[in-house]
């Protein structure tokens, strides 16, 4: 990778919501960053400010931008923090991530190909065995998840990891943004944003130049995952769901509805899971259809007013 002089400016953009420890341990990592030229803006959707991010905050000064907010979602604040942001480069984190102090520049640096719309790099958690495959981030026809973003390897993806992100800016708001309509916690917003990416003919890359660990915290995905078994899977079926009905073959849906049903049936067996939960999750498939109609209709509405104007 061809290294930049020129040092653009990079928005590093922090959603958080009630969690201290982490994300004020992530803050220091980025105040020691070998990179000048940055702003980080936190975004916080937490209920009550804590004594100890609030003494932070007063001590730093000028160092952060921290915005808090009333509205719930982590779309929602995606994309409402982008109206904060004055880079170049957004660089969106995790806030219970732990990178190396070369990690701003090193996004900044893989920007430097006009033809690259997001970067993402290597994420490492301690239960994930070592991994050497291209074949990751990515949907298969039927509706299998490939994620794989602890891969050891270099190369051009149909997705990102929203653990560690940066989209040019300019390509960034040529797209709709983060989706607002998807269920939970946004599980699946990656491929939602990256197809609207390809479309317009621009590339993402996945890189192992450096590695960023991840530290599961309570509340996230991991936890739901582990504690509401059911709750997770409405999730992540509505919102598979309604990624191929807007941007795959819909005929595809022979095969991914088939395979959510194997999922359902192999989770069922697998956690003892009761009948309430299996409905609980194949529900999920069937409110996909129906956000798809509603948000539908919602786009029609915008483009006939948009006429009349």
């Amino acid at each position: 990778m061809v290294q930049d002089v020129r040092q653009p400016l990079v928005s590093v953009v922090i959603p958080t919501y009630n969690r201290d420890e982490c994300l004020l341990n992530l803050l220091d990592i980025l105040l020691r960053q070998d990179y000048s030229n940055f702003e980080v803006i936190v975004f916080d959707q937490s209920e009550i400010l804590s004594c100890a991010k609030k003494k932070y905050f007063q001590e730093h000064a000028g160092r952060f931008f921290h915005h808090r907010s009333q509205t719930k979602g982590r779309a929602v604040a995606k994309n409402e923090s982008l109206k904060l942001c004055r880079g170049e480069i957004i660089l969106f984190c995790d806030d219970d991530i732990v990178p190396p102090l070369n990690f701003v520049r090193m996004h900044a640096q893989y920007h430097t190909d006009p033809r690259i719309a997001a970067v993402s790099f290597r994420v490492l958690q301690s239960d994930l065995p070592y991994l050497r495959s291209k074949n990751i981030l990515r949907i298969t026809f039927y509706g299998r998840v490939k994620a794989g973003f602890h891969s050891d390897c270099e190369c051009e993806t149909e997705s990102f990891t929203s653990a560690n992100v940066s989209f040019a800016r300019d390509v960034l708001f040529k797209t709709t943004g983060f989706d607002v309509s998807l269920a939970g916690t946004s599980v699946l917003e990656e491929p939602h944003l990256s197809f609207q990416f390809r479309a317009l003919g621009y590339g993402i890359v996945f890189s192992n130049a450096i590695s960023v660990m991840h530290i599961p915290q309570l509340s996230g995905n991991d936890e739901v995952r582990q504690n509401d078994i059911a709750g997770y899977y409405y999730q992540f079926h509505h919102n598979l769901i309604l990624y191929f009905l807007r941007y795959r073959s819909r005929a595809l849906l022979a095969f991914v509805i088939p395979f959510c049903i194997l999922r359902i049936v192999k989770q069922t067996l697998k956690n003892r899971l009761s009948l309430h939960d299996v409905r609980q999750m194949l529900k999920g498939v069937g409110d996909a259809f129906d956000t798809f109609r509603r948000t539908q209709v919602l786009e029609n509405l915008k483009g006939v007013l948009a006429v009349k104007e």
